[in-house]
């Protein structure tokens, strides 16, 4: 009885420290955001959002740290000498000013076991280890692929065919593998005709990937390692990364909208103005005439950090949603086109694109993260549950394509959601019905290559019995 007394007061006093810990954070995090800064008028604005932005992951950085701060007698993922950093940097990919690559590496380096992954980051950086500025270079995407290979068919030469098939089989099928892995439909490669290759796990970012938090809140962790198929099965990690160098294109929009007369590219796709299939590997798009800069090599960067697997880890359950099947998921066409308007006036309901997507929800529980991938010129974008209630609203944070801070944005951060924290829409019911919807801006159109996905992180057994 008095056990159960006293993990009651310890629950109780982690719930106390974690609200009074995010409201100090808040407090702090506003402070800051009073100190004057010397900036260039023209800029400020868009500055102080990016400050913004930096205020809330601070208060996110708070929550992570509560829990971890607890002394609990069992758990070591609740310490934090629990939590551990693993970095895997990929072999140099070299980039002329407008070249496209998009490339894949086997992550030798990829934390092994049975653990529980809290955050995944990547950036690209240079020889020297430099974050590359996002205004020289456009993260189209990178994904992490997480397979489980056949021990008799293990080796060097599978893994690269194992990554030749993920080249045949071109970007757009990438995002739809994931959506429908992740929603409870299999998915798997042939390697070499004689066997399978299983597909176990997989996530990626797109642009945002350069600010975005990706850190879930303890005790919260996507689990990997003890759902190997089989006992004879190696687990392989294949990161995929497809960037465009844009230092002096002609034009950075069109070029990272892969617009295809940019690219000098057609496709078999009648009225196809651009997308994926206009900038694969190797492709460039075009730059200015007297334009000069060197070829250089650049290398992405992952880092993870996990903690070993035990009792106080929970689990989540992940779906999709691909606001251009109305559906929510299914055959999914990943990327759609917004024409454009004739209207100047940026806030003009003709200048603004509307697009909607409903979905049954397929597991029901605690949402614990919600992240959106969402491209430039976005505007707005809102989940709702069946009673209308918001269940994560994302808000996009921009930043300069140059370094002179000229008026033209990237999208370099997409605002995440931590329900799971306490906020109205923190649980969904299996079967309920959520309206996805996303606005984007027409002005400059058309525009292609576009996409809105969203996904969910739900804990469906629920945090309250494990600490």
């Amino acid at each position: 009885m008095d056990s159960s007394r006293a993990r009651a007061q310890q629950r109780q006093l982690w719930l106390l420290l974690l609200v009074i810990s995010v409201l100090l954070c808040g407090a702090w995090g506003a402070r800051v955001m009073q100190i004057p800064r010397e900036e260039e008028q023209e800029v400020a604005k868009d500055q102080e959002q990016e400050a913004h932005a930096k205020e809330k992951y601070s208060i996110s950085q708070c929550i992570k740290q509560v829990p971890e701060s607890i002394n609990h007698p069992d758990c070591n993922s609740l310490k934090p000498s629990g939590v551990k950093v693993e970095t895997y940097t990929t072999p140099g990919i070299t980039f002329r000013p407008g070249d496209v690559k998009d490339k894949y590496f086997h992550m030798e380096a990829a934390p092994k076991g049975h653990i529980g992954l809290r955050s995944v980051t990547a950036q690209m950086v240079d020889e020297y280890g430099v974050a590359v500025p996002h205004h020289e270079f456009h993260f189209h995407h990178w994904f992490g692929f997480q397979y489980a290979v056949p021990k008799s068919l293990h080796s060097p030469k599978h893994t690269q065919e194992l990554m030749r098939s993920l080249i045949a089989e071109g970007g757009k099928k990438h995002y739809s593998a994931i959506s429908s892995h992740l929603t409870g439909t299999s998915w798997s490669y042939d390697l070499v005709g004689r066997s399978e290759s299983k597909l176990l796990t997989a996530f990626g970012k797109g642009a945002e990937t350069w600010h975005t938090q990706t850190r879930l809140p303890p005790p919260y962790g996507l689990e990997i390692g003890p759902h190997v198929p089989e006992a004879a099965d190696e687990i392989v990690w294949i990161v995929n990364v497809h960037g465009i160098d844009t230092r002096g294109v002609v034009d950075r929009d069109g070029c990272i909208e892969c617009r295809c007369d940019l690219y000098n590219a057609t496709t078999n796709e009648r009225g196809y103005l651009g997308g994926l299939n206009c900038c694969g590997d190797e492709t460039h798009c075009v730059v200015k005439e007297d334009f000069n800069a060197p070829e250089r090599t650049l290398y992405m960067k992952i880092s993870w950090e996990y903690v070993d697997w035990d009792e106080c880890v929970v689990p989540f359950e992940t779906f999709y949603i691909d606001i251009t099947n109305k559906d929510g998921f299914g055959e999914n066409l990943v990327e759609f086109t917004i024409q454009g308007c004739d209207n100047v006036d940026p806030n003009s309901e003709e200048c603004i694109h509307t697009q909607d997507a409903t979905i049954i929800a397929p597991i029901g529980g605690q949402v614990v993260y919600v992240a959106s991938h969402l491209h430039s010129l976005v505007l707005d974008s809102i989940l709702w549950g069946e009673d209308g209630r918001i269940i994560c609203h994302p808000s996009p944070i921009y930043g300069h394509r140059t370094k002179d801070g000229d008026k033209n944005k990237n999208v370099i951060a997409i605002m995440p959601c931590y329900p799971s924290m306490g906020s109205p829409g923190g649980r969904i019911t299996q079967g309920e019905q959520l309206h996805y919807q996303v606005k984007y801006s027409k002005i400059g159109g058309p525009h292609t290559g576009v996409m809105g996905l969203m996904m969910l992180n739900i804990a469906t057994k629920g945090a309250s019995t494990t600490i």
